[in-house]
């Protein structure tokens, strides 16, 4: 968003990810979610 609001273009490049090889990711959504809403709402107002 900051790139964009800088006026820069922004594309997209694929990409691809392998599967984990161990273990599975530690993130739990539904308890950060906050944290993905603040710093969207943050990036919007700037």
């Amino acid at each position: 968003m900051k790139m964009l609001k800088a006026g820069f273009r922004v594309s997209e490049v694929p990409t691809h990810e392998y599967r984990r090889k161990e273990g599975d990711s530690q993130i739990v959504v539904w308890r950060v979610w906050y944290k993905y809403v603040w710093c969207l709402l943050r990036n919007l107002i700037k």
